[in-house]
């Protein structure tokens, strides 16, 4: 299918002290109305990015990259799914914009991919860029890409392809119905259990204090009531940092999709088979499953090739 037309937008280079806070562009958000029309064709460069010694340190630690088997190491690495953390305040600056006409309450994460071609360190600056990726028009709503791209220098470190939804209001109902009654798919592989764990709204609030992404939805149970939820449910990106974490290796590429949201609480298991991983519930039912690329540890200055970039798949879940 041919790529809706964009009009063009143009955003200067900012200092990420520019940028003004997760929080308070998470409430503009919420208030904002619109149409959903495609982005335009837009991009916008952080300078100045530094990753933080004690805010990484809290990340790891809560989501598990600090355990005996963490590739997380002293010189400073940082893990690669804290680039999307670092930069959400970036990505909402971008969609709340006058210029982007897209109503953004209820917007849903459908997919994430990542991919690294050098260390990522804290105490070093780093600029970083954010532009609007693919779009498609569907029966359900407009999907699109947002990309961003981490440089050291001109040489790029890593980056990230992160696909969302923005669902027709006539069609919210029935996605949701739909969305309860997925089934997981026919697995053939033999699937080994990495761990298990419980997920609370306690769990969820304290990874909102470690990421600043406090979005009402994951918060308590009448705050996720709005959203169409009786429950509060994890956030998509703690799954993908608790999947990233169980692995034994430093993650080269990965990708995700979400398949459906985890209401809490919930037990749950990350499985491996080969490449693949995924989030499952004790039922069966899969949360999310992925494809992850683990390798010695990164030199710097050497770089992937552009074979089996991680790319998302349209599925479903919630922001």
């Amino acid at each position: 299918m041919p790529q809706p037309s964009m009009p063009h937008l143009c955003m200067n280079s900012l200092s990420i002290k520019q940028i003004p806070s997760l929080s308070s562009l998470m409430l503009k958000a919420m208030f904002k109305r619109g149409k959903i029309d495609p982005l335009p064709a837009c991009s916008f460069r952080v300078t100045h990015l530094v990753f933080e010694d004690s805010k990484v340190s809290q990340y790891s630690k809560y989501c598990g990259f600090a355990s005996e088997h963490s590739f997380v190491s002293e010189n400073g690495d940082v893990p690669l799914s804290y680039l999307f953390v670092a930069t959400q305040s970036a990505q909402l600056h971008l969609l709340t914009q006058p210029e982007v006409s897209l109503p953004l309450l209820g917007m849903v994460h459908v997919g994430v991919g990542f991919e690294q071609y050098a260390p990522i360190l804290t105490r070093h600056a780093y600029e970083f860029e954010l532009s609007v990726g693919e779009q498609l028009e569907t029966d359900k709503g407009l999907e699109f890409e947002l990309v961003g791209e981490l440089y050291d220098g001109d040489e790029l470190a890593a980056s990230y392809r992160s696909r969302c939804l923005v669902r027709k209001a006539a069609n919210q109902a029935k996605v949701e119905s739909k969305r309860s009654e997925h089934a997981a798919p026919e697995r053939q592989q033999i699937w080994v259990e990495l761990a298990s764990m419980t997920l609370t709204p306690k769990v969820a609030r304290g990874y909102a204090r470690v990421s600043g992404d406090y979005n009402p939805i994951h918060l308590h149970k009448l705050t996720a009531l709005p959203f169409g939820f009786a429950a509060p449910i994890i956030h998509g990106m703690y799954s993908v940092a608790r999947l990233m974490a169980a692995m034994e290796q430093p993650c080269r590429r990965a990708s995700f999709s979400f398949v459906r949201p985890a209401l809490l609480p919930c037990e749950v298991v990350i499985q491996k088979a080969g490449s693949e991983v995924q989030l499952v519930k004790r039922d069966g039912k899969v949360l999310v499953e992925g494809k992850i690329i683990t390798e010695d540890k990164i030199v710097a200055g050497e770089s992937l090739s552009n074979e089996g970039r991680a790319s998302c798949r349209h599925e479903r879940g919630t922001l």
